[in-house]
């Protein structure tokens, strides 16, 4: 007579990721490496310069930092949209706001703060922009700083 069993350390652990792995305290720590500079999404060559999977820290205007994935760098979808997932952090570490899949059309901007798009100049924390050459862009607004972790 033969018995099978499974001992606990053969099954297989979840992996967790880079982008769940990256702290509150770890960008806080980034602030100093943040910049308002423009991230090429895609150049004029249609060459996709930010993956997807590609990890971004950030500074909104109102101070709140956070972290974005990319989940499809417009790649993906037919309609040429960003998607992203994102986490805001309160002061203390603890999730302020969390939403996956969010769409971003092209040429709108996107509040970070809400985590929301938006058509109005005032709230936005970057625009997710197509320029006459064909390049898209992220390019921040109003204050928001951004650090391109992993790509």
């Amino acid at each position: 007579m033969f018995a099978l069993s499974s001992c606990k350390r053969d099954d297989p652990q979840p992996q967790t990721s880079a982008f769940e792995k990256l702290t509150y305290a770890a960008i806080e720590a980034q602030k100093g490496e943040m910049t308002a500079t423009q991230i090429v999404v895609m150049n004029a060559n249609s060459q996709y310069l930010l993956k997807n999977g590609a990890i971004i820290s950030y500074k909104t205007k109102a101070g709140t930092f956070g972290k974005l994935l990319i989940v499809d760098n417009g790649s993906v979808n037919q309609a040429d949209k960003l998607v992203i997932d994102m986490v805001n952090y309160n002061p203390d570490g603890s999730e302020l706001l969390s939403k996956k899949a969010v769409q971003v059309d092209v040429n709108y901007n996107f509040d970070l703060d809400a985590g929301m798009q938006t058509l109005a100049d005032a709230d936005q924390s970057f625009a997710y922009m197509k320029i006459g050459d064909g390049s898209k862009l992220i390019s921040p607004e109003l204050g928001a700083v951004f650090k391109v972790v992993s790509n």
